[in-house]
């Protein structure tokens, strides 16, 4: 499965039939976590499959998601990315933060991959930390063909010990539908 960033296409029909639903979402959640919103990425999360799946019971993120955006609506967007998760970061995107540990070593992918084998990840997120939780949602993106045993340990293991917490804090910090909408979504995987 490609990964999106610059030049990548989300594959809008996995939301729909992939025997792996949380697959995709995990591929979205991860560039939406990672990078500012862009043109490139508006567009997929406009596309019809995908702005559903988003704005499912959330008048307000569907209002969002079908208007024209201007560059005020970029602009605000990225001020509030860069609040949420870099300065001051209202809602870090490292798992250790979330638990209150000293290290987020537990988290690192490199507890399960040696670097030949982790899934091939677009630039931006290939330059992530291996605890930071872009890079942890688009590994899981990216063994959606192994065994669901493994698949589900991942899962317990790097993903449901933090994401209630960060999904939390996304809903309840953020002044944006769309990144409260990550929130909700992102709970999905609790």
């Amino acid at each position: 499965m490609d990964f999106l960033g610059p030049g990548h296409q989300l594959p809008v029909a996995e939301f729909a039939k992939n025997s792996d639903p949380h697959a995709p979402v995990a591929q979205l959640l991860a560039e939406l976590l990672s990078r500012e919103v862009d043109d490139e990425l508006l567009s997929l999360l406009q596309a019809d499959g995908v702005k559903e799946v988003l704005a499912a019971g959330d008048p307000e993120l569907a209002a969002c998601l079908e208007k024209t955006w201007t560059k005020t609506d970029f602009e605000a967007h990225a001020v509030e990315f860069c609040r949420l998760f870099i300065y001051p970061a209202v809602a870090p995107a490292r798992p250790e933060h979330w638990l209150k540990t000293q290290s987020g070593e537990q988290f690192s992918i490199r507890r399960w991959f040696a670097e030949e084998d982790l899934p091939e990840l677009a630039p931006h997120l290939a330059e992530l930390p291996d605890t930071h939780v872009a890079k942890i949602l688009a590994v899981r993106a990216g063994v959606s063909g192994a065994p669901e045993e493994w698949v589900t340990q991942y899962e317990a293991e790097m993903i449901s010990p933090w994401v209630e917490a960060f999904s939390a804090a996304l809903q309840g910090k953020s002044e944006m539908a769309l990144y409260r909408g990550l929130g909700v979504v992102l709970g999905g995987f609790g």
